[in-house]
């Protein structure tokens, strides 16, 4: 990480590990995390009164969506291979749990901690889909994912 003067900022997501373990991710097949971007959303309501002026607002529903670009890769040393690489390159099943790790403690509304949860632990992040591999022929493969956390999705285990 480079030095910083001045003001305290947050530089890089360097040290932020993404498992998206439905796709057989490991610490030596897991992606090269490039950018992410946290939203904070809610489902607000409101009510007008007989004039046309909104008079309360209420929320239905609290959400964090997370979108996350990266290179699919090898991990280090002797597990840097072609074969890991195309692990790191699945994408998860849809309604996967992710773990999350790692990444600077930041709060979003009801969420203490928006990013850092495991698969099975409370609002875990889930996969939805739309998932997206950049095929290049002149450059890297990159990758795109969107996961989202929900305040009433307390398990990331299926029921049955």
């Amino acid at each position: 990480m480079a030095t910083l003067l001045g003001k305290a900022q947050i530089t890089t997501i360097d040290g932020g590990t993404l498992y998206m373990t439905a796709a057989a991710q490991t610490a030596t097949a897991k992606p090269n995390l490039q950018s992410g971007s946290l939203t904070h959303t809610g489902d607000v309501k409101e009510t007008k009164n007989q004039s046309g002026q909104v008079t309360s607002l209420f929320n239905a529903e609290e959400f964090l969506s997370c979108d996350f670009e990266m290179v699919p890769e090898g991990g280090a040393g002797g597990a840097n291979t072609i074969a890991n690489a195309k692990v790191s390159a699945t994408l998860p099943a849809i309604l996967s749990a992710v773990t999350m790790s790692g990444f600077a403690v930041v709060g979003a509304g009801s969420f203490t901690d928006a990013l850092n949860v495991n698969s099975t632990g409370t609002n875990p992040w889930i996969y939805e889909g739309n998932g997206k591999i950049n095929l290049v022929s002149d450059d890297k493969w990159t990758m795109s994912v969107e996961l989202k956390r929900r305040i009433g999705i307390t398990s990331g285990t299926a029921v049955t």
